[in-house]
């Protein structure tokens, strides 16, 4: 085994066994809410993670960069490398895939070359993209296949905020309507497929295991309305006006689910690419807030969503049809999606204690919220338990990875602040889910977290990559509340000497790191890297 000089990290042999036959298939997770249920037991210390492969692939771009990157450029922390947008990785079929634009062409914005002068770097600011899905062997790194669509898509272009943001997932379903199905079966044998949403509002089915394309649909008239932007962009030389291209691709009940890219929400038929259904303001229904996803819910043997706007108002949707059961305002701002346990929803109401910092403008109080949970069943949800207004929840844009709430064997992990004095420090909370009794309340200087395995791992900064190593440090901890405590030492992601590793992301929608069976796979800049991080065998 050769090892790194940089940062402890061991190479892993090319014999090392790294069969990944464990899943990550959305945004969400295996299990629609950002948990695993593998058991893998994990290194006791971070920086012993094992590199395993990276990718062939080393063109992929990167998510964000920086306010005012058109002013000043994105320069050498990019590696020459164009934008990508900010979709994260995921894990299906022992293949890990990728989908990201790539600027193309000979037309670029004119209104920032001008504006740059000599610094100005063109890959960056091109007009037109061909929208690319990439699928690698979850096991080498290894390109299996890699479609192309040819100038089907537009640049989002560089910056803080605004890129697109869009994960796609993989399922298991019928390649065949119910309807083309011969009559000695109910459904067509289910197969592996992927399904992608490039930058102007197509919509991609892919065989999983070849990339073959099975068919091409869209969003339908926001498509219209963005392929007449980008006429218009290139025509007067400027990147295109996209608004919120955010949103994260999901299948439920053997359905589609993408975002409309105006807060509503379509059901497509993953055999065909029909639309099913389609929740939009025509039907004056604002379904998500653009920022999250649908959320996977049983009631006894049935499937359901459960969705909710940035207005907070929460709703249980049926997935075949797009029929809503119910609604409930939930009466703040609430930008992430709600999660779901067996007996509960997990969800966010006003805070009624705090209602911002001093000087705070009126009506932003529901921009602070708490943690409440829900009893639900197809006839309406009644609120069980909601913690107390001490444990505060930035809710709003800027709350970032911070909103997201895990639940796993009964516990409940999340982050949110607490007041000390007058300062506001960030808390982690392991919570009894039954009755929201707080086990554990950890003062923390960390944003995000993941629960991997039989680890917790928190992470200080991800919104604000690429940072230099200091700002991005990982560490370990055990799970248990009754003996949570941190583990080994910090790994610190990003180093400045050599920036091997060099990690690429998102703002106001994450690019979040995916698992499978012990191994990490991270989206850096151009491309993917695997780590290893299963305990040595004993």
């Amino acid at each position: 085994m050769k090892h790194c000089t940089w940062l402890g990290v061991a190479t892993c042999a090319a014999a090392l066994s790294l069969a990944a036959a464990g899943d990550w298939p959305s945004y969400l997770g295996p299990n629609g809410d950002f948990s695993e249920a593998s058991g893998a037991g994990l290194l006791d210390d971070m920086t012993k993670a094992r590199l395993a492969w990276e990718s062939e692939e080393t063109k992929i771009g990167f998510g964000k960069a920086h306010t005012g990157a058109g002013k000043s450029g994105v320069g050498k922390d990019f590696l020459g490398l164009p934008p990508g947008g900010e979709a994260s990785p995921i894990v299906a079929g022992g293949l890990v895939v990728q989908a990201y634009f790539a600027p193309r062409g000979d037309v670029w914005d004119a209104t920032v070359e001008k504006r740059m002068g000599a610094a100005f770097e063109k890959h960056v600011w091109l007009v037109a993209a061909d929208d690319v899905v990439i699928a690698m062997d979850a096991a080498t790194g290894k390109t299996k296949w890699k479609q192309v669509f040819e100038d089907k898509g537009i640049n989002t272009g560089a910056g803080k905020r605004g890129g697109w943001a869009v994960t796609p997932c993989a399922a298991k379903v019928a390649r065949r309507s119910a309807a083309e199905a011969p009559a000695t079966e109910s459904r067509a044998t289910p197969d592996g497929m992927v399904f992608s949403l490039g930058t102007t509002g197509r919509i991609y089915a892919l065989d999983l295991a070849t990339g073959k394309l099975l068919w091409e649909s869209s969003i339908g008239e926001r498509h219209k309305q963005l392929e007449a932007e980008k006429a218009k962009a290139l025509a007067e030389r400027r990147i295109a006006n996209i608004s919120r291209p955010y949103g994260m691709l999901l299948v439920v009940d053997g359905v589609l689910l993408v975002p409309d890219w105006g807060w509503g929400l379509l059901g497509i038929e993953p055999a065909t690419g029909k639309t099913l259904w389609h929740l939009d303001k025509g039907s004056r229904e604002m379904i998500l807030s653009g920022y999250n996803a649908p959320c996977p819910v049983r009631i006894k043997d049935k499937s359901y969503v459960a969705c909710v706007n940035m207005k907070g108002d929460l709703r249980l949707i049926e997935p075949k049809t797009g029929r809503i059961l119910w609604t409930v305002p939930l009466k703040c701002e609430h930008l992430t999606q709600p999660v779901a346990t067996a007996e509960h929803l997990l969800v966010f109401e006003p805070n009624p204690t705090y209602s911002g910092e001093p000087g705070a403008k009126p009506g932003e109080a529901n921009r602070y919220g708490v943690l409440a949970a829900y009893r639900f069943d197809e006839g309406g949800a009644t609120r069980d338990w909601v913690l107390p207004g001490e444990h505060i929840h930035e809710l709003h844009l800027d709350g970032g990875a911070g909103r997201r709430v895990i639940p796993r064997d009964g516990l409940v992990y999340y982050l949110c602040w607490g007041k000390k004095g007058k300062e506001r420090r960030r808390r982690l909370l392991i919570i009894r889910e039954k009755d929201g009794a707080v086990l554990k309340a950890q003062e923390v200087g960390v944003d995000h977290f993941y629960l991997w395995g039989d680890r917790l791992i928190t992470v200080s900064d991800l919104q604000h990559r690429p940072r230099a190593a200091n700002a991005e440090i990982w560490q370990l901890h055990t799970t248990d509340p009754g003996d949570f405590r941190a583990l080994g030492k910090g790994w610190h992601i990003n180093n400045p000497q050599n920036r091997i590793h060099l990690a690429t992301g998102g703002y106001e929608v994450p690019v979040f790191e995916a698992f499978a069976d012990g191994l990490m796979f991270c989206r850096v800049m151009g491309g993917i890297r695997c780590y290893d991080l299963r305990a040595a065998a004993k």
